[in-house]
């Protein structure tokens, strides 16, 4: 049977099929198994199956929760015109249905329509709760709203809210990635308990803005206080040594990284690693570390010892970094040009 839904034509696949025998109280969780499923997998077209089916046999339609999981589907799979429109229907919009649909916008960085749908639900007088604060918050960061930001905090403190761990770490972050690195750290220093999130948050805000020393510093307090560093955090510190030319302290730290901590690098470390040596002009060091590492190399990882190459003018280093990058890619051009500069800068 086909079935025009949203201004898509589908073959629906009746409910039976699905494992939804009978319309009864168990297959309301069925449907909704169903619908949580479809937004995990991104599903999009199984999504408008299942609505197509509760419209035509006229299932839960007028069930919030049945509704918010289609709305949660449907954001998921970035469907946000089919969400608002399903919102739109509901005979009741509490806070959970609002909190949905705000996170689907946010999800997708559309951080004004999010804002704009947290303030409707304020207006209609629903008080948000903490996964709807820590949605508006994701969609303040998202679009760099300071004062959306300020508003958002005004409003936890008001709610008494401000002791959640979690909501804590969500403004140190959105605060970080506003720009405002002293609220950040005063959010920071007021948390009840700040765990391993909160420290990486911070240091991860300071190392994004390029401030290398506060990020530095808040990694070696965050040691003396007994916290035990994860790949995130780690992450943003060899970030903060490759920009600030710490050669020396990026190798400690991805050492101790490995052997203290005993927290196994991913690609993202070892890029991480190539580019501090490239940015130094080690280039020797940035090939050992490709030809060692337990993955296949990144084509950026080549590029990363081109753009050194090209500097230093090391063409027989740059010929074997060349060989390697054609092998994943025959037509990039970034490779192309890399070695003619380097053979220019040789010549010279």
């Amino acid at each position: 049977m086909a079935l025009k839904i949203m201004g898509e034509m589908l073959h629906v696949q009746p409910l039976e099929e699905m494992g939804l025998h009978q319309v009864d109280h168990q297959d309301r969780y069925s449907l909704l198994s169903y619908l949580k499923s479809c937004g995990k997998q991104k599903d999009l077209h199984k999504t408008i199956n299942i609505h197509s089916q509760i419209l035509q046999k006229k299932l839960f339609l007028k069930d919030v929760y049945v509704n918010t999981a289609l709305i949660s589907a449907y954001s998921k799979c970035g469907a946000l015109a089919e969400a608002q429109q399903v919102f739109n229907q509901l005979p009741i919009q509490n806070v959970v249905s609002w909190t949905a649909l705000i996170s689907g916008y946010a999800h997708h960085g559309l951080g004004n329509e999010a804002i704009d749908r947290f303030r409707q639900m304020r207006d209609e007088g629903i008080p948000p709760n903490s996964v709807t604060f820590i949605s508006i918050l994701k969609a303040c960061s998202s679009i760099g709203l300071v004062c959306g930001c300020r508003e958002i905090h005004a409003s936890i403190n008001r709610i008494g809210l401000q002791n959640d761990i979690v909501i804590g770490n969500a403004l140190v972050d959105t605060y970080a990635k506003c720009g405002l690195l002293e609220e950040a750290q005063v959010t920071f220093n007021t948390l009840v308990v700040q765990d391993i999130i909160s420290w990486t948050t911070l240091i991860t805000g300071y190392a994004q803005l390029g401030k290398i020393e506060n990020a530095i510093w808040t990694f070696k307090k965050m040691l003396t206080k007994g916290m035990k560093p994860n790949a995130i955090t780690f992450s943003s510190i060899l970030n903060c040594c490759c920009h600030g030319g710490l050669v020396d302290e990026g190798e400690v730290c991805f050492r101790a990284m490995c052997s203290h901590w005993q927290l196994v690098p991913t690609i993202e470390h070892y890029t991480s690693m190539v580019d501090l040596f490239g940015r130094a002009d080690h280039v020797d060091k940035g090939v050992s570390v490709i030809m060692t590492m337990p993955f296949h190399p990144s084509i950026v990882m080549w590029h990363t010892v081109l753009g050194t190459c090209q500097r230093s003018g090391a063409a027989e280093v740059a010929k074997y970094a060349f060989g390697h990058s054609m092998e994943l890619d025959e037509y990039d051009s970034a490779s192309y040009i890399y070695m003619s500069n380097t053979y220019a800068n040789s010549v010279e």
